[in-house]
C-alpha cells in the first residue's frame, strides 16, 4: 500500500496489514481525502488506486484553574470553559458530557458546572469527565479536574469596648 495524496498534510498513515487509517495528533480538522495505491504481492505491476474520504474531528480538553472553595460548597466553575471542538469553544449540544468518576460527592450538571457539596473537609478533590462530539459520538476525550476546598476560617470574638457599672443595669 502506498499513499498517493493526502489532504491532511502527512498526518494520516495507512496500515499495509489491514488497511486501517491512523491519524497522528495535531492533524487539521475537517473533511479530508486520502488517495492510495494497492498492488498484488505476486505481481507488483497489477495495481489499483482508491480514494478514502473522512472527517477529522479534534477534541481538546484542558484542566481548569478553579478558585478554592470554602466548606460551604458551591459551583467551582464550568469544566467546558477551556475545552475545544474543532478549534472552537466546546458547547452543549455540540458535545455530549459524561461524568466518569468523582471523589466525595463532586458532580457535574448537564451544562458542565462542577458542583462541590457542603461540608467537605479541606483538601483537593478530583472529578474525571469525558466529552464526545455529538456528530461523531466515538470521537471523545477525557479530562481530570481538581478542586481545592479550604478550611473554614475560625471566628475569634474580640471585645473592643467595655461598659462600667453606672447604675443602668448593663455591664
Amino acid at each position: 500500500i502506498r499513499i498517493i495524496s493526502d489532504s491532511t498534510g502527512g498526518f494520516v498513515s495507512i496500515s499495509a496489514a489491514d488497511g486501517s487509517l491512523t491519524v497522528a495528533a495535531g492533524g487539521p480538522a475537517g473533511a479530508h481525502s486520502l488517495v492510495y495505491e494497492i498492488c498484488q504481492a505476486s505481481y507488483p505491476l497489477n495495481c489499483a488506486q482508491a480514494t478514502e474520504t473522512f472527517d477529522l474531528v479534534l477534541i481538546e480538553t484542558t484542566a481548569e484553574s478553579f478558585d478554592a472553595l470554602p466548606p460551604e460548597g458551591g459551583v467551582a466553575g464550568n469544566v467546558l470553559s477551556s475545552d475545544l471542538l474543532d478549534g472552537v469553544a466546546a458547547q452543549i449540544p455540540d458535545v455530549a458530557l459524561t461524568e466518569i468518576s468523582s471523589e466525595n460527592g463532586l458532580s457535574l450538571n448537564a451544562a458542565g458546572d462542577l458542583n462541590v457539596p457542603i461540608g467537605l473537609p479541606a483538601g483537593d478533590y478530583m472529578l474525571t469527565y469525558e466529552i464526545c462530539s455529538a456528530a461523531y459520538p466515538t470521537f471523545c476525550a477525557e479530562q481530570v479536574e481538581t478542586v481545592t476546598v479550604t478550611e473554614d476560617p475560625a471566628i475569634n470574638a474580640v471585645v473592643t469596648n467595655t461598659h462600667g457599672d453606672n447604675g443602668d443595669g448593663l455591664q
